[in-house]
C-alpha cells in the first residue's frame, strides 16, 4: 500500500482555501471522499444541497508566477474533465500561492480553448524517493488562472 503523505495540517489548509473560494462564489464547500479524485463539491446553501460546481484545491509555497505552468497529475485532470462532461458543472482548480488564490475554471469550452496550449509529460515530486510520485502530468499555462 502506498504511503499517505497528506497531513492533518494539509487537510486543514485545504479546507481553509475551499471556504474562501466558496465564499467568493456565494456557495458552501463540502469535502468529497477520496474515491472522487476531486477535493470538494460546492452547493447552494445550508438548506439546499444542490451541487453547483466541483473543485480541486491546492497550496503551493511560492508566488503564482514562479513557474510558467501549473502541473497536475493526468489522473486528476481526467477526473476533472469527466466530472464536467458527465454533470455539466464547472470544475475549479483553486490554488493558494504565497501571493494569493488563483482559479482555473474548467468547462467544456475552456477545455477546447486550452487544448492546443496544454502539454503532457512525465513529472512529479522527486524529493521523497517514491517512484510512484513520477507519473503522467498535464502542464496548464498559468495565464488561464485568474485571481480570486
Amino acid at each position: 500500500m502506498r504511503p499517505q503523505y497528506e497531513s492533518q495540517q494539509d487537510r486543514n489548509e485545504e479546507q481553509r482555501i475551499a471556504k474562501k473560494i466558496a465564499a467568493a462564489a456565494g456557495l458552501f464547500a463540502v469535502k468529497l471522499p477520496a474515491s472522487y479524485r476531486l477535493d470538494f463539491a460546492f452547493h447552494e446553501s445550508s438548506t439546499s444541497e444542490q451541487i453547483r460546481l466541483w473543485a480541486e484545491v491546492k497550496r503551493r509555497h511560492n508566488n503564482h508566477d514562479a513557474y510558467q505552468t501549473y502541473m497536475v497529475a493526468l489522473g486528476k485532470w481526467l477526473a476533472a474533465v469527466e466530472m464536467n462532461r458527465v454533470t455539466g458543472l464547472k470544475v475549479l482548480f483553486g490554488i493558494q500561492y504565497d501571493d494569493g488564490i488563483f482559479v482555473l475554471t474548467l468547462t467544456e469550452k475552456a477545455l477546447l480553448d486550452m487544448r492546443p496550449f496544454i502539454t503532457f509529460a512525465m513529472g512529479g515530486r522527486r524529493d521523497r524517493g517514491d517512484s510512484a510520485d513520477i507519473e503522467p502530468v498535464v502542464h496548464v499555462p498559468l495565464h488561464y488562472f485568474k485571481p480570486l
